[in-house]
């Protein structure tokens, strides 16, 4: 299940002069996807949604991509009201709990995401300001299709 929530919320009312057709322009794809692991602990979740949140010079160039495994204690909706307020594109991945699926729970989130590049973050994690700026896209440009980590320390590098 994917859920689109921060482009579900936004309908844009048409007026009758304009007719059935309208031709919008869509915004430029993400750079990078931040894809947020997460079960059972929605109010870690919470916080790293907002460290997330305060990342400095990603205006128009993140995504967000929370990719749970099943949880029922309400990420969902933390992840909802994340989305209503946030200044970027956020999905919800989830499927029905049948043990630990990690694996299965990131490719959900890859799925879900458009950006080319991916970063993934486990949902107790508070990033620093600075964790997703556009001075690590070199960085990521290096991996060419490899995945992207990054350290406690803020370093970033190639999963090899």
């Amino acid at each position: 299940m994917i859920l689109p929530l921060l482009l579900a919320k936004k309908k844009i009312p048409v007026p009758a002069e304009f007719g059935s057709e309208v031709f919008m322009q869509m915004p430029k794809a993400p750079q990078i996807a931040v894809i947020v692991s997460s079960y059972q602990r929605s109010r870690h979740l919470r916080r790293s949604l907002l460290s997330i949140a305060h990342q400095h010079d990603v205006a128009g160039q993140m995504e967000v991509v929370v990719a749970d495994d099943g949880s029922t204690d309400g990420t969902e909706q933390v992840v909802q009201t994340f989305a209503d307020s946030a200044p970027f594109p956020v999905y919800f991945t989830s499927h029905r709990h049948e043990g630990f699926q990690l694996a299965r729970s990131r490719n959900e989130g890859v799925r879900a995401s458009r950006a080319p590049y991916l970063l993934f973050v486990d949902g107790d994690c508070i990033l620093p300001p600075d964790h997703g700026n556009s001075s690590q896209m070199p960085a990521a440009r290096r991996c060419h299709g490899r995945g992207l980590y990054s350290s406690r320390q803020g370093n970033v590098g190639c999963d090899c």
